[in-house]
């Protein structure tokens, strides 16, 4: 599989939808000592809820760089889980299935924890002027 260009797997994006699905539990993964009412400031050990969790830091505004380095994380799981390499560089619809699936994980997890979901798009829009 060439994990440039090559589609991700049906299998694969049934998966990622499946734990998207289970926000609860992604909840309890990202939050601090699993009390669902704050971020952890630590990176989970699970690549694949890394990247919820870093999703959920930035939109939140508890950390306001950009996520770049979160689609390593996700590369990473997606190795580690279904022993295929895919890379997020290029997206094609299939990737950008899996991102949206997972970024809709993050929000619902912000909206669970009482987070707001626009804070990093309200600070960014006045920083470029946009608001």
């Amino acid at each position: 599989m060439d994990k440039y260009n090559d589609p991700v797997p049906a299998f694969i994006i049934e998966e990622i939808a499946k734990i998207a699905n289970d926000w609860k539990s992604a909840a309890v993964a990202v939050s601090s000592y699993g009390h669902r009412l704050r971020l952890k400031s630590k990176k989970p050990s699970d690549p694949v809820m890394a990247y919820v969790w870093r999703q959920a830091r930035f939109h939140s505004g508890a950390d306001m760089r950009i996520p770049i380095q979160c689609h390593f994380d996700l590369e990473r799981g997606i190795s580690e889980r279904f022993s295929v390499e895919i890379s997020f560089h290029r997206l094609d619809e299939s990737r950008k299935k899996v991102l949206d699936l997972l970024d809709s994980c993050a929000e619902k997890v912000l909206v669970e924890m009482g987070l707001s979901t626009t804070k990093a798009a309200e600070v960014w829009g006045r920083s470029l002027g946009m608001t």
